[in-house]
């Protein structure tokens, strides 16, 4: 009784868990056991909550399927897509495969030498330019002029690759400066 009263006292007020952290304790347990106890199942509580708050995602996503006309069930167990949803699933597929590569790579070890990158990407494909300056800040290369950024990071070969299967290698020059001539601050 002194337990489940100083349970009660230290904020315990849900009669279910009150049962629960006294069962899991066991008959004649210490404050600190029952303590222990009422935490682990707090905890199983919580974790039970969260699996139920993604089954309930799961099922909200399903009825919005369902409502839209993407897909439809037979029974409650079988789910098929129906003619809408795999046109719908084609498009997400090519989208898929004509997005943007990630903007982070490994970076590469330093460069005693400075690199520089210059493009003119035309402004039809102005995603890829986006993207081709994110990438170079991302691997700590500086702007000194529009489109032209300098760095001292070895380039990546799949940054090289992605723009090889971009297609926007005719819109880059990469090269390297053996002198520093009047970049002196690139040290």
């Amino acid at each position: 009784m002194l337990q489940a009263l100083e349970l009660i006292k230290n904020g315990v007020t849900a009669v279910g868990l009150l049962i629960e952290s006294f069962l899991e304790a066991g008959y004649g347990a210490s404050l600190s056991d029952m303590d222990r106890a009422y935490y682990k199942t707090l905890s199983k509580k919580a974790e039970a909550e969260a699996v139920k708050g993604e089954k309930q995602k799961f099922y909200n996503l399903v009825y919005r399927l369902k409502r839209d006309g993407l897909i439809e069930s037979k029974n409650r167990d079988k789910l098929r897509l129906t003619n809408k949803g795999k046109i719908l699933l084609g498009k997400l597929r090519i989208k898929l495969k004509i997005s943007l590569p990630v903007t982070k790579y490994k970076k590469g070890p330093p460069n005693n030498r400075v690199t520089v990158v210059a493009f003119d990407v035309p402004e039809a494909e102005r995603k890829k330019r986006k993207w081709l300056s994110v990438v170079l800040k991302n691997l700590d290369f500086n702007l000194i002029q529009k489109s032209v950024w300098i760095g001292k990071t070895k380039l990546p070969e799949e940054f090289l690759d992605d723009l090889r299967g971009l297609k926007m290698l005719s819109y880059v020059e990469i090269f390297e400066i053996t002198k520093h001539g009047s970049l002196e601050q690139i040290s």
